[in-house]
């Protein structure tokens, strides 16, 4: 973090003395939050949040879409790859900053409806309120057996 232990420890007891309360219990093995630090860094990560919410916000009434922008993605190898995509994107938004994970369908969808997630492609039928969904591309899977199969004479 760029910064020295004994500095790092006066700003904690800084917000220790502003706040009233031990925010750290320390031993001589670990560091762990008391408490008051467990709300005190909840709000902490509220406050980041807002002011990623609030850049995007102002960026937005300049007409200038900027920022980072992540797209999850399930663990599928049927699904298009993704990456097509973002080229697309990164080639029209320049000042995005796109990253790809992948991750289960049901956690995608879960993070979408938390708010917490940008942007999700699953092939799970999506029936929330909530959520906007955009077909971007109709796979058509094949059963493929070999011609020495039992299953090759099989109507699917």
């Amino acid at each position: 973090m760029f910064r020295s232990q004994s500095a790092v420890s006066a700003q904690i007891r800084q917000l220790e003395q502003a706040y009233h309360a031990k925010l750290l219990d320390r031993s001589a093995k670990s560091v762990e939050l008391t408490p008051a630090g467990e709300v005190l860094f909840e709000f902490a990560e509220r406050l980041l949040r807002l002011r990623d919410e609030s850049m995007q916000v102002v960026a937005d009434r300049g007409n200038v879409v900027q920022g980072p922008v992540a797209f999850w993605r399930q663990r599928s190898d049927l699904l298009v790859p993704v990456a097509g995509y973002s080229g697309g994107i990164s080639a029209a938004l320049p000042l995005v900053q796109i990253s790809i994970y992948r991750n289960f369908s049901h956690k995608i969808l879960q993070r979408l409806e938390e708010g917490s997630l940008d942007l999700g492609i699953v092939t799970l039928p999506v029936k929330s309120p909530n959520l906007k969904m955009h077909t971007i591309n109709r796979d058509r899977l094949r059963f493929m057996v070999s011609a020495k199969n039992r299953w090759r004479n099989a109507a699917m």
